[in-house]
């Protein structure tokens, strides 16, 4: 199936967008493995201090974070899905087209 240049140029706009989320998702991923390793740190501390009130509230945020971390892994998974689809539309043509000029020679 040939792209006409409108669908080509949409096409190009999607993957570029989908590339920028997956490096945003990225960068949102390492902000939260650095929350989360704070917070194990005062975790550990307050249950060397058995400070029990304490260790019950960074146990939650402890959980939210790594909830919303596998959520942003998620989101980055299904864009890089899509990353693909869109680089499979974009270029099989002229891999397909590299293919049958080999066979020709």
């Amino acid at each position: 199936m040939a792209l006409t240049g409108f669908d080509r140029a949409e096409l190009e706009e999607k993957l570029a967008d989908a590339e920028q989320r997956v490096i945003k998702s990225g960068q949102h991923i390492q902000v939260l493995d650095q929350q989360i390793k704070e917070l194990e740190v005062l975790y550990k501390r307050a249950q060397k201090s058995k400070k029990h009130a304490s260790r019950y509230n960074l146990r939650l945020k402890l959980s939210v974070l790594s909830g919303i971390k596998m959520m942003y892994h998620h989101y980055q998974t299904s864009k890089q899905e899509e990353i693909t689809k869109f680089r499979n539309e974009l270029y099989s043509d002229e891999y397909q087209l590299g293919n049958h000029r080999n066979e020709q020679m």
